[in-house]
């Protein structure tokens, strides 16, 4: 009679589920755009690379289902927290593109994010595709692949232990997103501030202007120009942005690991 061996396939199990939930919140990889499908097969190939690396301790395996779904926990939530922060230097992008959009007028000009699937502002939308090609071209993914690695070693499956310095954290990091994207948006928004200044000076000298219509194509126009001469400023900021995803990776693995 044939025996499976069932604590490899135990420990198999405990490197998936960290794996898993590492893919389906990673900026890019895990997006509505790639079928689930894919997605299981890409952690599931990952997972089968690691595993035999991987230090699990067979005595950490509980003997009742509940035992060891409560062990699984840990697990997804390290994949989870690696996947958002990544999430949040996108969402940064995207808030202070949203912001850009609406100052210049194009608050109603909306595109459907195949990514998302749900319509998003078309200035948010076009910022977003440049810092995936920042993204890219930095290799600020080969540090979500890096930490992974690492943190096989550093928290080890059935060792990985929630600290509520994590939460804190993470709250941290959503305040700067908006900071991130109230930077982008700033020199736009104050140009844009600035020309709204100048069209009601123009309205008091000259009340026969219809100062209203005429400001929507000096604002376009305007908008359209400076975020062309600020090109180089936003990706500095994208950049920045994606250069301490390492360190902020290596932070949360302090926090949860052993």
């Amino acid at each position: 009679m044939i025996q499976i061996p069932l604590l490899p396939i135990l420990a198999y199990i405990l490197v998936f589920m960290r794996v898993l939930f590492f893919v389906a919140f990673l900026p890019v990889f895990g997006e509505l755009f790639v079928p689930v499908r894919v997605r299981v097969l890409l952690a599931a190939a990952i997972a089968l690379v690691f595993a035999p690396v991987a230090a699990v301790d067979v005595r950490v395996f509980p003997e009742s289902l509940a035992g060891m779904m409560a062990l699984m926990l840990p697990e997804v939530a390290l994949g989870m927290a690696f996947g958002l922060i990544g999430r949040l230097a996108f969402a940064a992008v995207q808030f202070g593109g949203q912001v850009i959009g609406e100052q210049i007028g194009f608050g109603m000009a909306n595109l459907v994010d195949p990514s998302q699937m749900r319509e998003v502002p078309i200035v948010a939308e076009m910022l977003y595709v440049v810092s995936l090609l920042v993204f890219f071209s930095s290799n600020a993914h080969h540090a979500f692949f890096a930490a992974l690695a690492r943190s096989f070693e550093l928290a080890p499956p059935g060792f990985v232990r929630w600290s509520s310095d994590l939460t804190l954290f993470l709250s941290v990091k959503t305040g700067q997103m908006f900071v991130i994207g109230v930077q982008m948006s700033l020199p736009i928004v104050a140009a844009i501030f600035a020309s709204n200044v100048a069209m009601g000076m123009v309205a008091k000298g000259v009340p026969q202007l219809n100062v209203f219509i005429e400001s929507f194509p000096v604002r376009i126009i305007l908008g359209l120009i400076l975020l062309t001469l600020a090109a180089g400023f936003l990706v500095r900021i994208m950049t920045q942005g994606f250069d301490t995803l390492s360190r902020d990776l290596g932070e949360i693995l302090r926090m949860m690991g052993v």
